[in-house]
């Protein structure tokens, strides 16, 4: 295999060329299989917008037959197909991307110069210094024109945009019990059929009931919930509500791909967080909620970007992600934390979406790249014992945990899965060999996949009881509201525990906490020198960064409307009299652990370089 070295944020890293894989991207909507190649296996429905075929062994051959491909007429692109060097599963394809970051003294014209001389096509200018660029059929590859980039001496990074399938987080574990339907939204620990009462806990759900109670409804129709996965089943009876949008951001006109109806992923997730509680079916955390369903779990930073600016556009309130990786070189690249950040700060016209991701299942001592985001909530997996699903990642930047497993979860599936092979006959897709529900319709479905659209529920049950929470306070209500399960003695000073994060999440309390902040914001809105301004009392538990003190009250309304803009982060305000003057300490906050302080204050740094972590409880 020919191999090539390439640059990214985070390093060298070294491809090897495919002498038995293609990639190509049809034309058609259809999207159908050429003739040359439906006598092919195709091992890929989709990696990023590509269909993988594999050919039989011989660069020469291969690339004849890519030739002959590309000059088709219903046929897009066709591409190489790359591996990491040193682990051939791993199936990669050059989208035909490049992000481009120029150093300072590089003027715009110099930076049109390089890509025109390079035969580049300038996609979009994201920054003064920053570029997506496309490769032309007039430019050599994506990775050589990448390479080529780095030899100039404007550029500082010229990462090629590279597609990869994502590992979905579901989990699939061997029999152990039986499961009680749906105890995660409300477990008294009373054991159901034959399922042992020590795998059940009362108190190991996440207040779910309770929180439709505090409410007086299971959530707002009003509040835009969407799944972005792979998999969907749109005629599953569970998922057939009228308020649904359906959109792929593989495909030109957004519709679904029909050739990727091969996975279920996407089915059983959408049915925990949205299910609305059909005859004979399961219902979901947010019955009520408008579902998206968007096809896009992508490794792609060109996909990414393109996933979270749809998100942006259709004014979506969550999205939960129940996919990512912690492969060595899949870290999140400067265009992939940019749309993230841009999607939980620009969203929700400005309050920002709430976004969250799997911590994983590959019982690593750190959590999925995706989820380590800071604009994140990052999802770990508790069980019906109320302790540490085993195979949940562990580790910095995990925010809560929900439960993922032992007394198994039910969730819907598609109808073309064909279920598992340890299992005989209609019995293959429960663990124990009871069928639960309409036939064919439900399976159990385990993991931080399962724990993810269950908190993505809750958070629109927050934004039921008070809309306009900022995609920063739900993350912060989330982790203040959640219960420390497990051994005490495994969280910090200050109550965060690797294992557990702030602990399993608490929907009542969450829903409560959110309420009571829809009395004020205690946060003013400027036009011109006017200003509403309303207040509230501030608990004095948690902390917050000190970035500045005043002394006249015009001057702390405006930083205070400043410091919302900027950070879209609540504002606190204390007030002290020293010498009988009256001086206003200003705070962004708050945080429930002095080490998250630490961490946002180290990020402000360059703004406010007197900054500095204040505890509440010495106010």
């Amino acid at each position: 295999m020919k191999k090539i070295n390439i640059t990214t944020e985070n390093g060298k890293l070294q491809l090897s060329k495919s002498n038995k894989f293609i990639g190509i991207i049809s034309k058609t909507k259809k999207n159908k299989t050429p003739k040359k190649l439906e006598d092919r296996k195709m091992t890929h429905a989709r990696i990023g917008a590509f269909k993988v075929f594999q050919l039989p062994r011989g660069m020469r051959k291969l690339e004849a037959t890519l030739d002959e491909l590309r000059a088709e007429k219903d046929i897009q692109v066709g591409s190489h197909i790359y591996h990491i060097a040193g682990d051939s599963d791993r199936v990669i394809v050059p989208s035909g991307y490049i992000y481009i970051y120029f150093n300072e003294e590089a003027s715009e014209t110099e930076q049109e110069k390089l890509i025109k001389k390079l035969k580049l096509e300038l996609i979009k200018r994201r920054t003064a210094k920053s570029l997506l660029v496309k490769v032309t059929k007039k430019s050599v590859n994506p990775l050589k024109s990448a390479n080529l980039l780095m030899e100039s001496e404007l550029v500082q990074l010229a990462q090629a945009d590279l597609a990869e399938e994502p590992t979905y987080y579901d989990f699939s574990m061997p029999n152990n019990g039986l499961l009680d339907l749906q105890w995660y939204i409300r477990n008294i620990g009373t054991p159901r059929q034959t399922e042992s009462p020590s795998l059940l806990v009362s108190g190991s759900d996440c207040k779910i009931a309770e929180a439709w109670i505090e409410l007086g409804n299971k959530g707002s129709d009003d509040v835009k919930l969407a799944i972005v996965d792979t998999g969907f089943d749109i005629d599953h009876p569970d998922l057939t509500k009228n308020d649904r949008t359906v959109f792929s951001i593989y495909t030109t006109d957004g519709n679904l791909d029909q050739f990727n109806f091969t996975k279920d992923h996407g089915t059983s997730c959408a049915s925990l967080a949205v299910a609305d509680g059909s005859p004979n079916g399961i219902i979901g955390v947010s019955p009520n909620a408008k579902f998206y369903a968007i096809d896009g779990a992508a490794k792609s930073s060109f996909l990414v970007e393109k996933l979270f600016d749809y998100c942006i556009e259709q004014e979506i309130d969550i999205v939960s992600c129940s996919w990512g990786s912690v492969l060595e070189g899949d870290q999140l690249d400067i265009a992939k934390r940019e749309a993230i950040n841009k999607a939980a700060t620009q969203g929700r016209n400005g309050k920002g979406c709430v976004i969250l991701y799997a911590a994983g299942n590959e019982s690593r001592e750190y959590i999925n790249f995706y989820a380590q985001h800071p604009d994140v909530i990052a999802v770990g997996g508790s069980t019906s014992a109320d302790e540490h699903f085993w195979h949940s990642n562990r580790g910095g930047g995990l925010s809560v945990v929900a439960p993922a497993g032992i007394a198994p979860i039910i969730a819907a599936r598609a109808s073309w899965d064909q279920g598992s092979d340890h299992a005989e006959g209609n019995f293959k897709y429960w663990y124990d060999g009871i069928p639960r529900g309409e036939p064919t319709r439900y399976k159990h479905f385990e993991g931080t996949s399962a724990a993810t659209p269950i908190v993505a529920g809750v958070c629109a049950l927050m934004l039921s009881a008070n809309p306009n929470l900022t995609a920063s306070e739900v993350k912060e209500i989330l982790e203040q509201t959640a219960d420390k399960i497990g051994n005490p003695y495994e969280y910090n000073e200050n109550g965060y525990s690797r294992r557990y994060g702030h602990g399993r999440v608490n929907a009542l309390r969450a829903v409560r906490a959110a309420k009571a902040r829809a009395v004020g914001t205690g946060l003013p809105q400027q036009e011109d020198d006017l200003f509403i301004f309303s207040a509230q009392p501030q608990s004095t538990e948690g902390f917050a960064i000190q970035v500045g003190t005043y002394r006249k009250y015009g001057n702390v309304l405006k930083a205070t409307d400043k410091l919302q803009k900027q950070f879209n982060r609540r504002v606190v305000v204390n007030i002290i009299e020293p010498n009988n003057r009256l001086l206003y300490r200003v705070m962004l906050g708050v945080f429930f652990d002095k080490a998250t302080a630490n961490n946002f204050k180290n990020q402000i740094q360059d703004k406010f370089p007197g900054a500095f972590v204040k505890n509440l409880a010495d106010l």
